[in-house]
């Protein structure tokens, strides 16, 4: 016997339905998932999924202030970078970025011979796990993420030290507790980020990201890092409560004593030195090559500051700050408001509440995946075989709904089925006419917990070792407000309808891209991006609903636009959302580009200068994969897996100060993160498989880097033909079966919920030889 949510889940029944459905997609993955799949997508029946994003002011933001010498710190303008002589690592060179404020190398791409530091297949590495190596899983190549983590940094740490003063950095400021982030990728792939600490204080924005493929160094970036004397004290000469008063002072509001929202620390601040220049003598690159170093550097200095987190009298429920105060002076160097704001069974909105069929209307039983029961999880069906009570808690959701709390128990009749309704915000789901489940049994509970779950399930499929993913995201839904969501560094938040807006916590798209900023706080390089981390939470939203189009119908009877010049979205394009990723659907059909930021975002159009960006990784799905001759859906599941797998390590995605077309030459920028992780023999210097593809789409932004030959390569005897595949249903199943294709090193079984066009969960990964699951 068993029971299940919300009736039976179509992919798991025995009748597959045309409401709601499964797309099972078959790729042939070839060498390490990194190259161009050729994909045959078998569609069993149809359906949809969602889109959203904001920003509005409140009381306390006219405080908010970033120190001058701070804040260009913080847009990256570090002046120019300058390249060195020399040809490509594949002839025996290191390819360097220069830092034009240190005037040390700031992005460097080892030799070969100097760059294989664990055994795999990069060009020219030779190590091999022999005997002699030794680990708990004996002899040979190690599987376990969190060793093979350890034996990454060990190495890393060595290369530092044999090259530290070549880099101009000290290796003994890396590698303290806590202050090292990694992150193992399915196909062996590595990212480090290492962040930076002086004499046992953190030095903020300063650090080294290191990205390993197939055992090599591929890239190696080092930001921020300005010479720091040994004569600089640490200890500060004012409390935490005493830069709490300074913010207090500064904002004219009383701070809430034993309510701050994060521990107060001392911290070094970096900060620009524009007030002395001093030249560079000529220096060597790691093998040699003269730098054609700046003659004049305006560099780095460093203030001793307090991060303090106040909660003030009267701060609203979209506020939570922090500030650094200088723990000598008492100066404010930065107060800022962190939160980031979006400009079983039962019924779900597939992709908004917008009344258009089918996407923005509510549909029955989809499925309550990993959800509580009692003290056990149903499974990925929302099938379960025990007893107990649920709410809307999960494997990776917890739901607090401002209209009430919500419980089902699989005594009562129909089990555990929360059903469906008309209306909005606190309006109860109903079985056979009657309400369930209690008061906070909303469209809000139903919709989110779905889509935050099933997105969760997608990201954990991509980076399965993110031990961030082991919690529950805890989703605050109908609070008493109106046009908005936001993230405030825990929490995601959203907001009745009213005011001329839709429910914010019915909109998928919303929802997708609140949960983009957790994603983004808390991967390898546990931070927010910048300029702008809105680029990157609209991408994951988008390349989970499968839409260009942020927010749809979030506004009734609004077209989206962007930027100062209010550029519209044309009628044409159907997007009634606040922002489109994809230019071509507005009047301009124009990119979006760095300089078109400088002249068009404000100080603080976050939403604005984050096209900038989005609008690349979008092109080079929809424009430049598609040239090379890829469909549609492989070119979709191409970019997600870039997507994932390159912002991980990701700071700054471009430098909005830069020369144009060179915005992504700075550090390890989202330019540099898509090359790196497109490339599948641990050397940049011979190309990448979608090399010409990926620059063609930042350059258009101005986004793009020229200190590397932009060539395709690593895409030699692949498969050229899909395979065949057949599926049958079954009770809380689907059987596939598939010809073989030669030259297919394995396949990637992906599974959809509501149609081909919409993010996908890895079910499996299997080898040639099989052909079935």
């Amino acid at each position: 016997e068993r029971q299940q949510y919300l009736f039976s889940a179509p992919h798991r029944s025995t009748t597959i339905t045309q409401q709601r459905s499964t797309t099972v997609l078959i790729s042939t993955t070839i060498m390490m998932q990194q190259l161009g799949t050729i994909a045959l997508a078998l569609a069993i029946g149809g359906c949809s999924i969602a889109t959203a994003l904001m920003h509005t002011n409140g009381t306390f933001d006219s405080f908010e202030y970033a120190d001058p010498e701070l804040q260009q710190i913080s847009d990256w303008n570090v002046a120019e970078r300058l390249s060195i002589t020399g040809e490509g690592g594949d002839k025996g060179l290191s390819f360097h970025y220069v830092d034009g404020r240190s005037g040390k190398p700031a992005v460097i791409y080892p030799a070969v011979g100097d760059a294989s530091i664990l055994p795999g297949d990069g060009v020219g590495n030779r190590l091999l796990w022999t005997v002699g190596t030794s680990h708990d899983e004996g002899h040979g190549p190690l599987t376990d993420h969190r060793m093979l983590s350890g034996v990454a940094v060990d190495a890393c740490k060595q290369w530092i030290t044999n090259h530290q003063d070549e880099l101009g950095i000290n290796v003994e400021e890396l590698f303290a507790p806590g202050m090292v982030r990694t992150a193992t990728h399915p196909d062996g792939d590595i990212q480090l980020s290492l962040t930076r600490t002086f004499k046992g204080i953190e030095v903020v924005g300063s650090r080294v990201a290191i990205n390993i493929v197939a055992g090599n160094i591929a890239t190696v970036a080092v930001e921020q890092w300005g010479d720091i004397s040994m004569d600089f004290g640490v200890t500060p000469t004012i409390t935490a409560e005493d830069a709490l008063n300074v913010l207090s002072t500064h904002t004219g509001h009383a701070h809430v004593s034993g309510e701050e929202s994060c521990d107060s620390e001392v911290q070094i601040l970096t900060l620009t030195n524009d007030d002395d220049t001093f030249f560079v003598s000529s220096r060597t690159n790691l093998r040699g090559v003269a730098l054609e170093s700046p003659e004049v550097i305006h560099g780095y200095k460093h203030v001793l500051a307090w991060k303090v987190c106040p909660k003030f009298d009267g701060q609203g429920d979209a506020h939570s700050f922090k500030g650094y105060v200088d723990a000598r002076t008492k100066r404010v160097l930065e107060f800022k408001n962190t939160v980031h704001l979006f400009e079983a069974e039962g019924a779900v909105y597939p992709l908004s509440n917008d009344g258009m069929s089918p996407g923005g209307v509510a549909q029955a039983d989809w499925p309550m995946s990993y959800m509580l029961v009692g003290n056990s999880l149903t499974d990925v069906g929302g099938n379960f075989d025990f007893s107990g009570t649920a709410s809307f808690r999960g494997r990776f959701a917890r739901i607090n709904d401002g209209c009430g709390g919500a419980s089902l128990s699989n005594n009562e009749p129909g089990g555990i089925n929360w059903g469906n309704s008309g209306g909005t915000d606190c309006t109860r789901g109903r079985v056979n006419g009657q309400e369930v489940g209690g008061e906070g049994n909303t469209h809000s509970s139903r919709t989110m917990y779905y889509h935050v779950t099933h997105i969760a399930d997608i990201a954990s499929k991509h980076l399965p070792n993110a031990s961030w993913l082991n919690r529950q995201l805890t989703a605050n839904i109908n609070r008493d407000a109106n046009c908005n969501a936001y993230w405030n560094g825990s929490t995601i938040n959203f907001y009745t309808s009213g005011g001329g807006c839709n429910n914010s916590g019915e909109n998928v798209g919303i929802i997708a891209h609140e949960w983009g900023h957790d994603w983004d706080a808390y991967d390898v390089e546990g931070g927010i991006s910048f300029p702008s981390g809105e680029g990157v939470a609209d991408l994951y939203a988008a390349f989970y609903v499968g839409s260009s189009c942020i927010g749809r119908g979030f506004i009734p009877g609004r077209f989206c636009r962007t930027g100062k010049s209010r550029d519209l979205c044309k009628a044409s394009s159907g997007c009634t959302g606040v922002r489109d990723i994809d230019y071509m659907q507005y009047v301009s059909e124009s990119a979006h580009t760095m300089t078109w930021a400088r002249n068009n975002c404000d100080e603080n159009g976050v939403h604005c200068k984050g096209n900038v960006y989005s609008e690349a990784v979008w092109s080079l799905y929809k424009r430049e994969l598609p040239a090379m001759g890829y469909d549609d859906l492989t070119a979709f599941e191409l970019t997600t897996y870039l997507l994932y797998k390159a912002a991980g390590n990701v700071r700054g995605w471009y430098n909005e100060n830069a020369s144009a077309p060179w915005g992504g030459c700075g550090g390890f920028t989202g330019y540099r993160a898509f090359i790196t992780a497109d490339d599948n023999d641990g050397n940049l210097g011979n190309g990448t498989p979608h090399m010409i593809a990926i620059h063609k789409a930042f350059v258009d932004q101005e986004i793009a880097c020229n200190d590397l030959a932009v060539r395709n390569s690593g895409c030699a005897n692949v498969p050229d033909s899909a395979p065949k595949v057949s599926a049958a249903s079954g009770d809380r199943r689907v059987t596939l079966t598939w010809t073989e294709v030669d030259r297919a090193l394995s396949y990637d079984v992906m599974r959809a919920e509501g149609g081909c066009e919409k993010g996908k969960v890895k079910v499996a990964n299997v080898k040639p030889g099989n052909g079935n699951l």
